[in-house]
């Protein structure tokens, strides 16, 4: 499998046991592919918490994978794909809530 197919795959598994998504974002900090139906309003989230600010500038630096945390309990894991040195995409599984969130 490539790593296209693997993400495919990856994207699908993740799910299963509650909704989780995959975020991929190249180097200037585009959007490129998502699996939730709301990227829009997550998208807006992760950036309004300065998450997406504070990956780019560790993504600079570092290649170990990331914890974003915002105030409001939301959580994302962020992993770098480089070549050569050279950043090429960032994939960021979540959001998730730090515990469990009651809609009552």
């Amino acid at each position: 499998m490539n790593i296209k197919e693997n993400l495919t795959l990856f994207k699908e598994m993740i799910q299963c046991a509650c909704p989780v998504y995959l975020w991929v974002y190249d180097a200037e900090q585009h959007l490129v592919d998502t699996n939730c139906p709301d990227d829009i309003v997550f998208a807006k989230a992760f950036s309004l918490f300065g998450c997406k600010d504070d990956m780019y500038e560790y993504a600079g630096h570092h290649s170990a994978p990331l914890f974003l945390s915002a105030p409001v309990g939301l959580n994302w894991l962020a992993v770098f794909e480089r070549s050569d040195n050279e950043l090429k995409q960032i994939y960021v599984i979540g959001p998730v809530f730090s515990s469990e969130v009651s809609f009552d």
